[in-house]
């Protein structure tokens, strides 16, 4: 599983994801985005992820949930998801 910030290496992220889809190997391992900060590139990922191309990709934006749901339910949040990835039935192959 990769979990990357949006502000990755000076907001890089499209590159680090664009590496990872491009290499057969990673491509169908879980990609996490996870906004924590406020920022304009939230939109642009959103629509990213929700392609048909993002199967294994997720967008957690923390940033949003901390201020709707309290910073200790958004943290829970992301642990639920990062753990749904990690215990589902093709990321769980790979790590054996």
């Amino acid at each position: 599983m990769i979990v990357c910030g949006i502000h990755y290496d000076n907001s890089r992220l499209f590159e680090l994801l664009r590496a990872a889809n491009a290499n057969p190997k990673l491509a169908a391992i879980p990609f996490v985005c996870v906004r924590l900060l406020g920022s304009n590139l939230a939109p642009a990922l959103i629509q990213t992820w929700k392609s048909p191309a993002a199967r294994s990709r997720q967008f957690l934006d923390l940033y949003v949930l901390e201020r709707s749901l309290g910073l200790e339910k958004a943290e829970s949040e992301l642990g639920r998801i990062l753990l749904a990835l990690a215990n589902s039935p093709t990321h769980s192959d790979r790590m054996r």
